[in-house]
């Protein structure tokens, strides 16, 4: 598992100590939306925004890690030859992405910390980072199995058409809410929410993709 953790990380950074630094060091701008965030509301919405943007960066991030599995026979014949086994690599991939993960929620710290200190954000809109590292999560977990299933640049299609239909939709929907609904969905208190219940609905979708993209890359023909 160590070989294919260390070639995951090669893919990523390249053999360039200053891309390295470029790559892990870009979200940290996004420490911007902090500004003029004195209220707890205007600090949620703040916090959520620069979350958006960190985790995002870190999720597309992840589909450099399947360069190898792209089309052309070089890359597959790479792919086949590691010396571990199919499991043991979906493995890597998943622990690959989860050091993502975590470097997404230290960035999102940081910029967090710059807000406070810098431009005298109110800390207490802290109050939708659960919600922000669910969903990054479970973005992740739907991520993976499709760049698993088809080659690198048809992933990034279908996921690119697919998130663009599902953003719309989302706006879409709630333009056509009610206001009284509108009122009700944008009023709950998000720290009244079970934070054991939205933990189990995050491992079970990560579980669920764990098994998917074994069960795809095991029966993969390279």
């Amino acid at each position: 598992m160590g070989t294919a953790l260390r070639m995951d990380l090669a893919m990523l950074t390249g053999n360039s100590p200053v891309a390295a630094a470029v790559q892990f060091l870009a979200p940290l701008v996004f420490s911007g939306f902090m500004q003029d965030s004195a209220d707890r509301g205007g600090a949620a919405v703040s916090i959520a925004m620069a979350a958006f943007w960190t985790m995002l960066w870190w999720s597309l991030s992840i589909g450099g890690f399947f360069v190898v599995n792209g089309a052309d026979q070089a890359s597959q014949r790479m792919s086949g030859v590691i010396p571990v086994s199919r499991r043991t690599q979906v493995r890597a991939r998943y622990l690959s992405a989860l050091s993502l993960f975590l470097i997404g929620l230290l960035e999102l710290g940081v910029e967090i910390a710059i807000g406070v200190a810098a431009f005298g954000m109110a800390f207490d809109g802290v109050v939708v980072v659960p919600y922000a590292v669910a969903a990054a999560a479970l973005v992740d977990a739907v991520l993976i199995p499709v760049f698993y299933s088809c080659d690198f640049a048809v992933a990034y299609r279908r996921l690119m058409m697919g998130g663009s239909v599902l953003f719309f939709g989302a706006v879409l929907l709630l333009e056509m809410l009610p206001e009284s609904a509108k009122e009700w969905l944008f009023g709950i208190d998000p720290t009244l929410q079970p934070a054991a219940g939205i933990a189990a609905v995050v491992a079970v979708a990560v579980y669920a993709s764990y098994r998917l993209s074994v069960r795809i890359w095991s029966r993969r023909e390279l």
